[in-house]
């Protein structure tokens, strides 16, 4: 029986901590009274620093708003 082995290698990408971007992401629920999930909510997220904003519309799992950036 012969065997496989895999390698990976990773190399970082060399960037100074000024080009530095990193994202991330909001998720969250809309609800009516009763508790049960509203689908086709819209939903905008607003990023006072970057004056940016990401507009998504719920399902019946919520919303997520993805690539929102910010630095460190």
């Amino acid at each position: 029986m012969a065997g496989c082995a895999f390698a990976v290698i990773a190399m970082p990408s060399i960037a100074s901590a000024q080009e530095a971007v990193n994202y991330g992401s909001i998720s969250g629920r809309i609800t009516d009274p009763t508790g049960a999930v509203i689908e086709g909510a819209a939903v905008a997220v607003h990023q006072a620093e970057t004056n940016r904003t990401s507009n998504v519309v719920t399902d019946r799992e919520g919303f997520r708003a993805r690539t929102l950036r910010f630095s460190i």
